[in-house]
């Protein structure tokens, strides 16, 4: 029987809606598109189980003093967004979060003038995945989901299976990553066939017990999905997808 590994999504745990101080530690611009900050949650809980879990950002319009929490104000004055936890550092009680840099937009704009000794409020993940075992698993991302694939890969060892990035031009620059699974890079995203062909999904006998992953832009990560289910028969419940924004 083939060994199975431990990367299929099983259960979620809740918690509480919660709003958490963050302080900016240290800023890194990893290349023309990400910035990496940390932040240090102080004495606050903070749990993070699954390579894609994200928590939530309230990035100010105007000055805002540290004592105001973001139920105190009104929608004129700040505005949420989402982002995976890329690293939680128990013992230094940070948490690491990775930037893509847009042409504009509050959260780049922020990102971009972040320093040490900043702060942002936070909401925690609320719910936190963890995971069960599986055969292989299978990861289809564009460049928006790439700090949860990048986590993936730090948590996932040898897990067999294979990665296919998508939409990544030669403007940005290819992630590196650790570890022996199989890396597909396209520069545009092609037919889903197409990507699918880029793995072995097609000759597996054993996508019963496969997790397959698929995060981007909302209508090509629905495309995927369609198509993996329709045409290669995979079963609704080996896959979990996520659109992260979605084209005008």
């Amino acid at each position: 029987m083939e060994e199975r590994r431990r990367t299929r999504m099983r259960a979620q745990h809740r918690h509480e809606k919660r709003w958490t101080q963050l302080w900016v530690t240290s800023v890194i611009r990893l290349n023309v598109q990400f910035m990496r900050v940390e932040f240090n949650y102080g004495q606050a809980n903070f749990d993070s189980h699954g390579f894609d879990d994200v928590l939530v950002l309230s990035f100010p319009n105007e000055f805002v003093h540290p004592s105001s929490m973001p139920d105190e104000l009104t929608s004129e004055t700040f505005e949420l967004r989402e982002y995976t936890v890329l690293f939680v550092d128990r013992q230094r009680r940070t948490v690491t979060v990775d930037f893509l840099l847009h042409e504009a937009g509050i959260a780049t704009q922020w990102a971009r003038q972040a320093a040490p000794g900043q702060f942002l409020w936070c909401i925690p993940p609320r719910m936190c995945k963890s995971f069960a075992e599986a055969a292989r698993t299978y990861i289809f991302s564009d460049p928006s989901a790439l700090p949860a694939v990048r986590r993936f890969h730090e948590e996932a060892g040898d897990t067999p299976g294979q990665t296919v990035l998508v939409g990544l031009t030669t403007s940005l620059e290819p992630p590196v990553f650790t570890g022996p699974r199989e890396v597909s890079v396209f520069e545009r995203p092609l037919h889903a066939t197409q990507l699918i062909a880029a793995t072995d999904i097609a000759q597996s006998c054993s996508m019963e017990s496969a997790f397959i992953w698929i995060s981007g832009e909302a209508q090509w990560v629905g495309r995927m999905r369609r198509v993996l289910v329709k045409d290669f028969g995979v079963g609704k419940e080996n896959i979990q997808f996520t659109g992260y924004w979605r084209a005008d």
